[in-house]
């Protein structure tokens, strides 16, 4: 998915990290 977006290497880890950010927010919101 990231080299989709071609995401420099330097950046990826972080992108990472937003995503399951995201998707703990989300699934968060899902559960109550």
């Amino acid at each position: 998915m990231l080299q989709k977006y071609k995401y420099p290497p330097d950046q990826a880890q972080e992108a990472v990290e937003l995503v399951l950010q995201q998707a703990e927010v989300l699934s968060n919101n899902w559960s109550q």
